[in-house]
């Protein structure tokens, strides 16, 4: 698994944008992602973004045991790449 998979996992802990089982949280990843933008219209992609991302990775992760590191750098991986797409869509930069 590639380092960064893992970094990201750890950017999120360090942000508290993590429940206690290490699964990102809607509110945490809003407020990474549009933290210090004013713009309404990124803020609204970056909620649809993240409720979609998040959504999608749902079925990946157990509530009642809390994920291994190799299970929790994945998705973590997984939701930052969604997030990015969508928000490239949004900005006019798919692909990037």
């Amino acid at each position: 698994m590639p380092y960064f998979q893992c970094l990201l996992q750890c950017v999120y802990r360090k942000v508290k944008a993590v429940d206690g089982y290490g699964f990102p949280t809607l509110e945490g990843l809003v407020g990474l992602y549009s933290d210090g933008v004013n713009e309404r219209g990124y803020f609204m992609a970056v909620l649809e973004a993240s409720r979609e991302c998040l959504m999608k990775n749902h079925d990946l992760f157990s509530r009642t045991v809390p994920m291994d590191n190799g299970r929790n750098c994945d998705v973590s991986f997984n939701i930052f790449e969604c997030i990015s797409d969508r928000i490239g869509e949004y900005c006019g930069n798919s692909g990037l």
